[in-house]
């Protein structure tokens, strides 16, 4: 097992399909959690502190879906008390909380994802199939990060000049008003002065070479074959029936075989591989220090 970063673009985009297409296929809750814990548990692992910063937005998501749920569906058998002439289910909160599971683990798997596929390993991964889709895809995700930063000085200089005041909500509607119209102006200029120097630059007057910096190796093919065989597993246990969950009317999840058990352990252990990854690399590093 390697450090993601390292890994060739084929190898992360398909590890990061594999442990996020089962959760979604089965709604399982042991999946769910197990998806859950293992993508909350990767950016202490990889001490990456802003993306461990902003870990509380996918958990207030789980809470605000497993709240509102039981709100506007109420099928289900058990009810637990009613609420404006309408029963809360403890099925619709059941089916609510793991949803939102669902959603979170995936949004902390993509946090992680957006860090470690960059814009030259997309190049390099989509370069020999469509060289304008490679180049498209990369210019979308530099366009994030620009813009998140144009819209900070535009704030700021809004400050500075004295034209954003918060004083009270009107003027701060106001405010935000004009920094969306010049963020979108900048956002237009900015991309025709790119496709002005592109054409300039010749691009698409003849056949397009690109620079692949990634090969694969024989730790690609380790970690690809590994990821492929658990994911099997637990695809296998999925698709055949042991780890399918019927939510309505009564909650009913199947009862414990060889292979539902084999399928849990099988994709917990696919999803704790970069966690334990980074670990085995720190204490390997310590060891190795510990004894100069």
């Amino acid at each position: 097992m390697y450090r993601l970063e390292q890994l060739h673009p084929l190898t992360i985009v398909f590890y990061f399909i594999a442990v996020t297409l089962p959760p979604a296929l089965s709604m399982h809750p042991a999946l769910v959690f197990l998806s859950l814990v293992c993508s909350f548990l990767l950016p202490f692992a990889r001490r990456d502190r802003r993306r461990a910063a902003g870990v509380l937005f996918p958990l207030l998501l789980m809470l605000l879906s497993a709240v509102l749920n039981p709100l506007f569906y109420h099928n289900g058998m058990t009810v637990l008390f009613i609420l404006n002439d309408r029963p809360v289910t403890l099925e619709a909160l059941r089916y609510g909380l793991t949803a939102g599971g669902m959603v979170a683990a995936a949004l902390y798997w993509f946090s992680v994802f957006s860090r470690v596929m960059t814009g030259d390993k997309w190049m390099g991964l989509l370069g020999r199939l469509s060289p304008r889709w490679a180049l498209l895809t990369a210019m979308a995700l530099r366009f994030v990060p620009l813009t998140a930063a144009q819209a900070g000085r535009i704030h700021r200089a809004q400050q500075g000049a004295g034209l954003y005041r918060g004083e009270n909500i009107v003027d701060r509607f106001r405010g935000a008003v004009r920094e969306f119209s010049i963020l979108t102006t900048w956002a237009l200029e900015n991309g025709i002065t790119t496709a002005d120097s592109m054409e300039a630059r010749g691009y698409g007057s003849g056949r397009r070479s690109f620079y692949a910096p990634c090969r694969l190796t024989r730790r690609d093919g380790v970690f690809f074959a590994l990821t492929l065989a658990l994911t099997g597993i637990t695809l296998y246990a999925v698709s055949a029936g042991f780890l399918t969950v019927q939510f309505y009317p009564r909650t009913l999840l199947p009862p414990a075989t060889p292979w539902g058990l084999a399928g849990c352990a099988a994709y917990g252990l696919a999803a704790l591989m970069p966690t334990l990854t980074e670990e085995g690399d720190r204490i390997r590093w310590r060891c190795l220090t510990s004894g100069i």
